[in-house]
């Protein structure tokens, strides 16, 4: 079997790119009887996926960020002549530029198409959103949405969640409750609402805790002049490249999105971290999460997440419980083997 995965970078810093990692290291461990092949836009994680022993190209016709109808067309063609050279059976697509550009290169062509779609992107744009012969849906929500709006009946969408290696290691205390955020500077991602819960808080509870963001982005100004102006006090770490090996010195995790989320992997990191979820109920988030297993507020409900906050920070010990059953959880339903197997299965039948 023969798979062309197209991908939008390749980065350190990025959800997609941290599944997309996984699922190609469990596919060369599982079944390396295969041929896998990569085109990217660019990015900053090229050498760590070559060190998987897979050959990355770079195209920058791919990649959505700098798109024109010359390398559209450029970059179909492109991927026409890789297929058909390489006699390519799978062409599996990251983001949907490529996806779109895949699905009018093999007409051409014997290869199947498939796209992982990881999460619900606003109408807009000329492309259509949804080019694929076959579909990977990450949570409920999604395959819910391309069933009802007929994008593909059941036999063309899989169901496969993301997957992440688990790692042993011992919790420690620290000396103050760390509460950390991050993910991508833009407003929708409601960096803002934990800038303003966290100042509404009372000065005895912020003596007992140090607050924290990560990440980067076009929003990044914003956020620190925020911060700065309401005297929040949260430290700004930039990017970090392991977030899920960070998370270990952490207590608490907010996930304050308004976005209608695939399923976002910050949240399976801190996990299996062992941190106390806080989350918005975002789209996505009904499917997983519940109140057994995390403290959830109603999204841009900044009162609610102070309380949430408050609590969590001076009684710490009785959520022990929902931080044990959130890892469990995690471990479970986001096992890197099941969703290489699963992955690998979907090809098979494909081709079949």
């Amino acid at each position: 079997m023969k798979i062309l995965f197209l991908v939008n970078q390749l980065l350190n810093v990025c959800g997609i790119s941290k599944h997309f990692y996984h699922l190609l290291s469990g596919l060369k461990e599982f079944y390396p009887e295969n041929d896998y092949f990569v085109i990217c836009g660019g990015g900053d994680a090229i050498e760590k996926f070559e060190r998987l022993g897979v050959k990355i190209l770079v195209n920058e016709n791919i990649r959505h960020e700098t798109r024109t109808l010359r390398g559209y067309l450029k970059g179909t063609y492109d991927i026409y002549k890789f297929a058909k050279r390489n006699k390519i059976d799978i062409i599996h697509s990251h983001h949907h530029y490529a996806a779109s550009m895949a699905q009018k290169a093999v007409k051409f062509l014997n290869s199947k198409t498939v796209f992982t779609n990881h999460g619900i992107l606003p109408k807009i744009g000329l492309l259509n959103h949804f080019n694929a012969d076959y579909f990977i849906a990450i949570n409920e929500h999604i395959r819910e949405y391309l069933l009802e709006n007929k994008i593909a009946n059941s036999q063309r969408i899989s169901l496969i969640r993301l997957g992440f290696p688990k790692f042993e290691f011992e919790k420690k205390k620290n000396k103050k409750i760390k509460v950390i955020s991050g993910g991508r500077f833009v407003k929708e991602k409601g960096f803002e609402d934990y800038i303003k819960a966290v100042s509404k808080l009372p000065s005895e509870v912020m003596g007992k805790v140090e607050f924290y963001l990560a990440g980067s982005g076009e929003g990044e100004a914003n956020l620190k002049k925020l911060n700065y102006e309401l005297n929040a006090g949260i430290e700004f770490l930039g990017e970090i490249e392991d977030f899920q090996i960070f998370l270990k010195y952490t207590d608490i995790f907010v996930m304050p999105t308004h976005l209608p989320e695939g399923f976002p992997t910050v949240i399976i990191e801190a996990g299996l971290s062992k941190n106390l979820l806080i989350a918005s109920n975002f789209r996505g988030a009904q499917s997983v999460l519940s109140n057994q297993e995390a403290l959830i507020f109603s999204i841009g409900d900044v009162e609610t997440l102070t309380k949430l906050l408050s609590d969590a920070i001076n009684n710490y010990d009785k959520y022990i419980n929902k931080i044990e059953k959130l890892e469990k959880l995690m471990t479970e339903k986001f096992s890197i083997e099941e969703m290489t197997a699963k992955t690998y299965n979907f090809y098979q039948r494909i081709l079949r």
